[in-house]
């Protein structure tokens, strides 16, 4: 991130210089020139980092939603053993009543 802000600034530099030096207008126009070229670079500056954050948020969002996903799913599961268990616990004991009054 650090390395595209660097050429970022670096090229907005670069090109600022070369406009001025290559401007066959006279200071004031070119100094407008220069200001309206500057205030676009930094509406679209703006405009792609706003579109950054949306996209990283939209990700975020989603990585949110897939783990509450799996949380429900992680409890679903947990309960579905734990009605296994108490089934089994109660076979168990049935069973073993069983067996307790055939053969006493």
């Amino acid at each position: 991130m650090k390395k595209l802000a660097y050429t970022l600034i670096t090229g907005i530099a670069v090109g600022a210089m070369i406009g001025v030096l290559l401007a066959p207008d006279e200071g004031k126009k070119t100094q407008r020139k220069l200001a309206k070229k500057g205030k676009k670079i930094t509406d679209d500056i703006k405009c792609k980092f706003d579109e950054l954050v949306d996209s990283v948020q939209d990700q975020i969002e989603n990585v949110q939603d897939r783990l509450a996903d799996i949380s429900k799913k992680k409890r679903e599961f947990y309960n579905d053993v734990s009605d296994y268990k108490n089934k089994a616990k109660g076979t168990y004991s049935s069973l073993k009543e069983e067996v307790k009054n055939e053969f006493m």
